[in-house]
């Protein structure tokens, strides 16, 4: 399929657009935007990116382009643009991945609202101190009872419940202050929570609970 010149113009003149939208999709914790929402993104992102030129150049490139479709993009207005872009999708992913925006509005009484897309994202996210908490984890199924920080967790999107447990101590559940070994890190798929159990808190010392 050969592409009009328009088309490539039209490409070509959107690349800013389409590179922050691109960062934004890469590195945002949040669920992939499908074609619609990458569409409109892009044309906003696009002309944000070439806003600051425009303002501080006085170069309405891409205004005339808009009312003129038979000019020639300037490749060195695309440039500048392209750094442009690549600092305002950086911009967005820190907005939407710590919750900027919802922190400023929840100061200001506009929402009560976290931004996360379920308690478990809120519970274990970085600003929230949560992905370095000690936690207990309760396996009712294998009667252990796993002890440590998190390293790491699963996003919500990825459709599993995930811990990874740093410096493990592992304990008998009916006896907490029966060890049974430590080790140094842990895998946890905790997708079926139905015999699961998580305390979140302080590490007590490097004390079981009583």
């Amino acid at each position: 399929m050969e592409l009009s010149e328009l088309t490539v113009k039209l490409i070509i003149l959107f690349l800013p657009g389409i590179i922050a939208t691109s960062i934004y999709q890469l590195f945002g914790n949040r669920n992939n935007l499908d074609n619609r929402s990458f569409f409109v993104l892009t044309i906003v992102n696009g002309f944000f990116s070439y806003l600051p030129l425009e303002i501080f150049t006085k170069q309405d490139f891409l205004f005339r382009f808009l009312l003129d479709t038979s000019l020639q993009p300037d490749l060195e207005c695309v440039f500048k643009s392209i750094i442009a872009s690549i600092i305002l999708g950086i911009c967005e992913v820190y907005l939407i991945n710590y919750g900027m925006l919802y922190c400023i509005a929840r100061k200001i009484r506009l929402t009560t609202r976290s931004g996360h897309d379920t308690v478990w994202d809120e519970v274990f996210d970085n600003q929230n101190q949560g992905i370095t908490n000690y936690v207990y984890v309760l396996n009712e199924k294998s009667n252990k009872l796993y002890a440590g920080t998190v390293e790491n967790y699963s996003m919500s999107k990825s459709g599993k419940i995930e811990l990874l447990l740093n410096k493990v101590t592992v304990y008998d559940a009916d006896e907490r202050t029966q060890e049974l070994y430590s080790i140094n890190q842990v895998y946890l798929n905790l997708t079926n929570t139905s015999y699961i159990e998580i305390e979140i808190g302080e590490s007590y010392g490097r004390k079981t609970k009583s």
